[in-house]
């Protein structure tokens, strides 16, 4: 075996060690919490959270009046109103906790110090049997919500959301700020607008190992070929 040979063999496999450690190290890290809400934002003026198929968590339960508090939805500088009349705080839609009635009477709400997030509550209707303890439970071994619901919204309160974070955490139970301290994390919420289609391009270094790769494919088959 000639020198150039054992070269490319020996670079061939430098190549595709250090492939191989980029892909591990962009896929294996796990995230916290899966994804249990979408914020679809594809229509101006109107904000639409729906249930994905998302486990949650961590076990956690708290009283059916208290809301999920989803972190850091909004621009942080937003101090508006989220409405433009009360008819519009109640929502349109079945969402609720994946074993619970919907109550189809869901609610937002925002406060300046609850941080830029909003509270979802109201979802779920009460049980009709007064023995029954009004508590629900979020279980890592059950979807945690169900159906959708959907908000008309100020156009300052749709731009807020619209240029805040992609992602974030959800959490329960939430009834007023206090509660964020002590909160359990659900899961995390992702939004979904016009331009969630557009795909990630890989980072730099994997695209120029991988033209590294092929040029030394084609200089091994020169060589045979000589």
């Amino acid at each position: 075996m000639c020198w150039g040979d054992m070269f490319f063999r020996e670079t061939r496999k430098v190549v595709f060690g250090a492939i191989a450690g980029l892909a591990i190290g962009l896929t294996a890290a796990p995230a916290a919490a899966v994804t249990v809400l979408t914020v679809d934002l594809t229509v101006e003026n109107q904000i639409k959270i729906a249930a994905t198929d998302g486990a949650s968590a961590n076990t956690v339960s708290g009283s059916v009046f208290f809301g999920v508090y989803l972190r850091e939805l909004l621009r942080t500088d937003f101090k508006g109103e989220i409405f433009t009349n009360l008819d519009d705080a109640i929502g349109d839609g079945d969402l609720a906790k994946f074993t619970e009635t919907p109550s189809r009477v869901p609610r937002i709400s925002f406060a300046t110090e609850f941080l830029p997030g909003i509270n979802v509550f109201g979802f779920n209707a009460p049980p009709f049997d007064p023995n029954v303890p009004p508590i629900v439970e979020f279980t890592p071994d059950n979807q945690a919500f169900k159906g959708s619901a959907t908000w008309n919204v100020t156009e300052a309160f749709y731009r807020a959301a619209l240029e805040g974070p992609f992602n974030g955490d959800v959490v329960f139970p939430v009834d007023e700020p206090s509660d964020l301290t002590s909160a359990a994390l659900i899961g995390q919420w992702q939004k979904i607008t016009q331009n969630s289609a557009t795909p990630v391009p890989l980072p730099a270094s994997v695209l120029f190992l991988a033209s590294a790769l092929v040029g030394l494919g084609a200089v091994g088959a020169r060589r045979k070929r000589a």
